[in-house]
């Protein structure tokens, strides 16, 4: 599954195919495979052609490649915790961007970066599903749908 996610990646005897190589990379990496979790955590982290950007979920698995020895793990996890850190502080330091073109919940933002709307206000948007379900304590309060 690994290797598969691997031909998937570099487009080695198949069309290359992000969205396809993590499919194959969350298979090995539900199975323990510290590379596919790496792999995994990468490629959510970078949000490639057709992979959603999602740090959060990103962290998750390079935690556990780290956890297993991986050689790029604990390194990749500073720098995610880097940019979710950076992200926050920006966002609750600064206002509001005013084209709302920034993740409601870590802030992340800038070209290549798929923001979905709040499926009920439509007025906050969001880098991932993770993103949404953490900000929702606090957006529910403004939600106008939800009221």
């Amino acid at each position: 599954q690994f290797n598969t996610g691997l031909m998937y990646d570099q487009g080695q005897g198949v069309p290359q195919n992000y969205k396809e190589a993590l499919r194959w990379f969350m298979k090995a990496a539900e199975q323990g495979d510290a590379d596919a979790q790496f792999n995994t955590g990468a490629l959510l982290m970078e949000g490639r052609e057709g992979v959603q950007r999602d740090l959060r979920t990103a962290l998750k698995w390079v935690r556990l490649a780290a956890a297993q020895g991986h050689p790029n793990g604990k390194m990749a996890v500073l720098d995610i915790e880097g940019q979710l850190k950076s992200a926050v502080e920006v966002f609750t330091k600064s206002p509001a961007p005013s084209r709302g073109d920034a993740c409601a919940s870590c802030g992340v933002s800038g070209k290549g970066v798929k923001l979905n709307s709040c499926s009920r206000c439509k007025a906050a948007k969001y880098c991932g599903k993770a993103c949404q379900t953490e900000h929702w304590k606090v957006h529910k309060k403004t939600c106008k749908a939800a009221k």
